[in-house]
């Protein structure tokens, strides 16, 4: 690769995009669903970190904040953060699929 660049497939079109994470959330929330009906003690975690989302956005940015929050970095400001992150860089959301 001349001069250090780093070449990367063309990335998916919206459209195609927006199948693979509808398809792949899909997933998640099936499996979520088997393993909280399956484990009881797991259903309380898969549901405040999967069941209860709407997106896998939602679902990821929600997980992220609460891993990375402390007593100074609320976990709903990085909530936000990470939303909107997600919201307008598309290639985060490619990357997640």
């Amino acid at each position: 690769m001349p001069g250090g660049e780093l070449h990367y497939p063309i990335s998916p079109s919206t459209t195609d995009l927006a199948e693979d994470e509808s398809w792949v959330w899909t997933q998640i929330k099936a499996e979520a669903r088997r393993d909280a009906e399956s484990e009881p003690a797991l259903a309380s975690y898969l549901y405040s970190t999967i069941l209860c989302h709407s997106s896998l956005d939602r679902s990821i940015s929600f997980h992220l904040a609460n891993k990375l929050c402390s007593t100074t970095l609320v976990s709903t400001l990085l909530y936000d953060l990470f939303l909107n992150s997600f919201s307008t860089d598309s290639s985060l959301r490619s990357a997640t699929v």
